[in-house]
């Protein structure tokens, strides 16, 4: 069977990631009081770009200025994400600056996230990363694993630039079994982790250029961050890159014998990335569409909202009911995956 976990910012947040829009307000804090790294580093995005038709314009306002003027945008522009934002941004400029800013927020979150504590990816409490690593991949002997893993396969389509999956599955089976590094790598490979709108960077046990380890430091030096600006997708200015991946993405769950969307905001931009709705109609004259296929869970969404989810997706709500009238408590992600997940 394939697994496929469509995997939103909800899945993060437990371990000090930004929402979507917390990710927002931080940028927007950050700009409004831009201190000497964000004037360093856009000043450095100026120099890289190097846009010649736009230098004397860019030399009669400050750094500071036109921060504080992205800002001001920022807040006043209706985006629902930062993402959204910079899509619509024309100077390119101002899209690597902000693409670099997200940078430097998501690996500080992740540097934190590494430590030991409470809140961090290790939690021991209602951490959902702990109980999937429990009900797939934990078992008498790492023999059993490769077995499963054989028989069975795992897709992880993930909305955001963190990579907390990865390091925390990769992390569990290396320590669980007592591995080497090669053989935690050969059984870790047979998974696929899809990041939509790209990841900070590769993993230093992934075969992509330009690895880094989980946590890893910068301290605002510019040049080692912003080898990384690429890594981060932006639709209507990486839209080739966003296009192939909406297809293998499509396709995998169009194969799928299950699917979980897990924390996921069900944005409309977000949802045409899944193309379940062109799998709907593809399905419409054939086999009818399978009853359990789909769970996803609906923290903090309106009883609207999840009509509309219900609407889109003829499956089940996160506690497994099949009446679209009953709604139940609002589920996290650790709830559903400890009480519910199948």
């Amino acid at each position: 069977m394939k697994k496929v976990f469509v995997l939103g910012a909800g899945t993060s947040r437990d371990f000090g990631f930004p929402s979507g829009m917390e990710l927002m307000k931080e940028i927007h804090s950050l700009w409004n009081h831009p201190g000497e790294e964000e004037i360093g580093n856009y000043m450095g995005t100026t120099e890289q770009v190097k846009m010649p038709s736009q230098l004397q314009h860019r030399f009669a306002q400050s750094a500071e200025q036109k921060i504080k003027g992205l800002s001001h945008r920022l807040y006043f522009s209706g985006a629902d994400s930062i993402d959204d934002f910079l899509s619509q941004c024309k100077d390119d400029v101002d899209v690597q600056f902000g693409k670099l800013t997200i940078l430097n927020v998501i690996f500080e979150k992740e540097q934190k996230a590494k430590e030991f504590g409470d809140g961090t990816l290790f939690k021991w409490e209602e951490n959902w990363l702990r109980v999937l690593f429990g009900e797939e991949f934990r078992f008498d002997n790492v023999e059993q694993l490769k077995k499963k893993l054989e028989s069975e396969q795992f897709y992880f389509v993930i909305f955001n630039y963190d990579r907390c999956v990865e390091h925390f599955l990769y992390t569990a089976i290396q320590n669980y079994y007592g591995l080497e590094g090669q053989d935690t790598k050969d059984i870790i490979n047979k998974m696929r982790f899809y990041h939509v709108y790209g990841q900070l960077a590769p993993l230093e046990w992934q075969p992509e250029n330009n690895p880094i380890r989980f946590g890893d430091a910068f301290e605002g030096v510019f040049d080692e961050l912003y080898r990384f600006v690429p890594n981060i997708k932006i639709v209507n200015k990486d839209r080739g890159d966003i296009e192939k991946i909406k297809d293998t993405i499509s396709a995998q769950i169009r194969d799928a014998g299950k699917v979980y969307i897990l924390g996921f905001g069900f944005q409309d931009s977000n949802w045409e990335m899944l193309g379940i709705d062109e799998y709907k109609k593809y399905r419409a004259n054939g086999l009818p569409w399978p009853p359990d296929k789909f769970h996803y869970t609906n923290f903090g969404l309106s009883k609207r909202r999840r009509e509309r989810i219900r609407e889109k997706l003829f499956g089940l709500t996160s506690h497994g009911t099949d009446s679209a009238k009953s709604y139940p408590d609002d589920p996290t992600v650790y709830e559903f995956m400890h009480h519910d997940y199948t």
